[in-house]
C-alpha cells in the first residue's frame, strides 16, 4: 500500500511519529518496588468485620432518616357552570324512577305469514315465532335493482343461462391396460453406457410387446459406496444409460410421450417396465 500512500500524497504518506519514550533509555526493573506483604488472617478478619460493620450503619442510617415529605399537592376547583337565563340549574338531587304500569293483556305478535319449505331451506318449526321470522323466512326472488344516479343511464343486466354458465369438464381418460410383461434388466460393460447389440435386440421385442401402456426406462450408476460423494458421482452414468435405453426403445417404434427416464445411482445396468 505504500505506493498508492505515495500517490495520494498528505498526511496519509508521511512517516507516523515514535511513540511517546521511544527514545528513553529502557527502564531499570531493579527500582520497582516489591509485592506488599500479605496481611494475616486476624487483619483480614478485622478488615471483613469492619465492613460488615459500616454496612449495617448504612442501612440503619437508612431506616431512621426517612426522605422528608413533598409539598401537598392541590387540585384546583372545577369551573363553575355559567347559568343562562331561562335554563334551570342543576341540582344535586335525583327525580325518583317510576316504573311504567302494568299491561293486563299485552298485545299478541303479529302472525308469521306461511312459507313453502325448500329443500336445504330452514322450514317454520325451526325458526321462533315474532316479527323477526317474516324477515328470515322471506328470501327475495330476484337480486336487488342497480343503484339510479343521476345523469348517468341506468345498466341492463345481461341474461346468462344454466347452460352457458356451466364449464363443461374434459372427459376422464380411460384407464389403459398394462399387459403382464415382466420387467427386463438391461446389461452394459462395466463404466459404459454403451448398449450392447443383444440388449438392443432385446429391447425392441420388449416395446412390442407394451401394447398402450408406457415404458420407464431407469438407469444406474454403479455407486461403489452409499457415500454422497459416490452417489453424486455415479448420477451422470445412470443418467446416460437411462437415455440410451431410451433411445432404443425410440427407434423400436415406442412414442416420446410412452417413454419415461429415471435414475439411481446404486444398481448395475438398467431396468425397463410398463406402467399405466
Amino acid at each position: 500500500m505504500s505506493w498508492w500512500h505515495h500517490l495520494e500524497g498528505g498526511a496519509i504518506a508521511q512517516q507516523r511519529p515514535p511513540p511517546p519514550g521511544a527514545n528513553a533509555p529502557y527502564p531499570n526493573l531493579a527500582t520497582v518496588p516489591g509485592a506488599p506483604p500479605v496481611p494475616s488472617a486476624a487483619d483480614r478478619a478485622r478488615i471483613a468485620a469492619g465492613l460488615a460493620a459500616d454496612r449495617s450503619a448504612a442501612h440503619r442510617i437508612v431506616a431512621d432518616t426517612p426522605l422528608p415529605p413533598g409539598p401537598p399537592t392541590t387540585l384546583p376547583p372545577p369551573p363553575a357552570a355559567a347559568a343562562t337565563a331561562g335554563t334551570p340549574t342543576a341540582t344535586a338531587s335525583l327525580v325518583a324512577a317510576t316504573a311504567p304500569p302494568a299491561v293486563a293483556n299485552p298485545p299478541a305478535p303479529p302472525p308469521v305469514p306461511p312459507v313453502a319449505a325448500n329443500a336445504g331451506s330452514a322450514s317454520a318449526a325451526n325458526i321462533p315465532p315474532g316479527p323477526q321470522a317474516a324477515a328470515l323466512l322471506a328470501l327475495p326472488a330476484a337480486p336487488p335493482p342497480p343503484p339510479r344516479i343521476p345523469g348517468m343511464p341506468i345498466p341492463s343486466a345481461p341474461a346468462v343461462s344454466v347452460a352457458a354458465a356451466s364449464v363443461a369438464l374434459p372427459a376422464r381418460p380411460a384407464p389403459v391396460a398394462v399387459p403382464n410383461v415382466p420387467p427386463l434388466a438391461v446389461a452394459f460393460p462395466r463404466g459404459s453406457a454403451i448398449l450392447p447389440p443383444r440388449m438392443v435386440h432385446a429391447l425392441a421385442g420388449f416395446a412390442h410387446k407394451r401394447g398402450a401402456a408406457a415404458i420407464v426406462a431407469t438407469g444406474f450408476g454403479d455407486a461403489a459406496s452409499a457415500a454422497p460423494g459416490a452417489q453424486a458421482a455415479a448420477m451422470p452414468l445412470a443418467l446416460d444409460r437411462a437415455a440410451a435405453i431410451a433411445d432404443a426403445l425410440a427407434a423400436a417404434g415406442v412414442p416420446a410421450n410412452s417413454l419415461r427416464i429415471a435414475a439411481g445411482a446404486a444398481g448395475r445396468g438398467g431396468l425397463v417396465r410398463l406402467v399405466e
